[in-house]
């Protein structure tokens, strides 16, 4: 075992990786017609048996690509039949290996990833249609790209605006120069590299970390850093770093003390955590903590709400729960910030973007 303080390394086994991928087939091929359906999980019965128990997986990895040439040129659809499979196949890896180990696992070149490299190769499409992917809860595996405005340049007298603003960490420079406006009513989405200051800029709209140079003002007036920490509330990307009540309802109420009941039960209720009410923020789930964090954020009641990554862990159907009470803070006149990859939270939440590209300073 591994000692205190030391990473847990996983490491499939070929032959154990290439049999999980043939599972998942099985499983996903079940959505189709029942008698293809019941050939089709013989068939792979068969082959398991008759490849598995071999010393090297390289005969049940030829055998596992005949299949799938079979589902791609033989059965009607073949081509969205392989997609769907490709598509749960790689979504229920995601799920199911950090599941086996507790700690951090580390998967070096898995066949899941193979399999993704090898779909760009074969120019087969990767995922279900939208509606299908919906209705499952599925996340999108490619990128959408965002055909949003780019963000108001510095200046708004009503809302946010950021002028020439700069930041250091450890006397470092992370991002210099950068201006924008996030007008009140609107908003505004940032994006960038990893590495690129997107959370440091963050702490520094929120007062947690202090600028070198820049002016940030909210409807016209400058404000320093207590003052902005007094005006904004900030979801971090690690809530675990910001519950800090014995109850989720207690949570809400050290959020706005004045909060009348019926509030907080609504919002508890809209992000369905009012049966979790009187249990420890620390015994809820990762989705759960996260929800409970925009929570309190929709209920501080301050001017300025930052979100930094608001939707990571979250399934489709709760990210259109947060991006629907995200928007429906447009008609309570708040300046909204949100920082994410998330793309496809992006494009439903957004009305405008900021790039920081180029805005960046490499550390030394």
């Amino acid at each position: 075992m591994a000692g205190p303080g030391k990473k847990h390394t996983l490491r499939f086994d070929p032959r154990t990786e290439l049999l999980l991928l043939v599972l998942a087939n099985i499983v996903a091929f079940t959505q189709h017609n029942l008698w293809v359906e019941i050939t089709w999980v013989v068939f792979l019965l068969l082959l398991i048996v008759a490849c598995g128990c071999q010393k090297s997986a390289g005969k049940l990895a030829i055998a596992f690509g005949i299949c799938l040439a079979l589902q791609y040129y033989v059965f009607p659809n073949g081509p969205q039949i392989l997609a769907s499979s490709f598509t749960i196949i790689v979504s229920y890896a995601r799920k199911i290996f950090p599941c086996l180990i507790v700690g951090t696992m580390v998967l070096q070149k898995t066949p899941v990833r193979e399999l993704m490299v090898a779909l760009r190769k074969w120019h087969i499409p990767q995922g279900l249609m939208d509606e299908q992917r919906i209705r499952m809860g599925l996340r999108s595996l490619v990128h959408p790209v965002l055909e949003l405005p780019p963000a108001d340049p510095p200046g708004a007298q009503e809302g946010l605006s950021v002028e020439n603003l700069s930041c250091a960490f450890d006397k470092q420079p992370v991002f210099g120069g950068i201006g924008f406006s996030a007008k009140r009513g609107e908003v505004l989405g940032i994006v960038g590299h990893n590495g690129a200051g997107k959370t440091t800029m963050t702490r520094c709209l929120c007062g947690l970390v202090k600028e070198v140079n820049g002016t940030v003002r909210l409807d016209g007036q400058t404000l320093k850093a207590k003052q902005r920490n007094k005006a904004s509330f900030c979801v971090m990307q690690d809530v675990n770093h910001q519950l800090f009540s014995d109850s989720v309802w207690n949570e809400c109420e050290l959020a706005q003390p004045d909060c009348p009941a019926e509030r907080i039960e609504e919002i508890l209720r809209s992000f369905d955590l009012l049966d979790f009410k009187d249990r420890h923020p620390m015994a809820l789930s990762g989705g759960q903590k996260q929800r409970l964090a925009v929570a309190t954020a929709i209920l501080s009641n301050k001017d300025v709400l930052v979100f930094d990554e608001p939707t990571s862990g979250l399934d489709y159907h709760r990210m259109l729960e947060v991006s629907n009470m995200i928007r429906k803070l447009n008609d309570e006149n708040k300046v909204i910030i949100i920082v994410s990859h998330d793309f496809e939270f992006l494009g439903r939440t957004c009305d405008k973007i900021f790039d920081m590209e180029g805005c960046s300073k490499e550390r030394r």
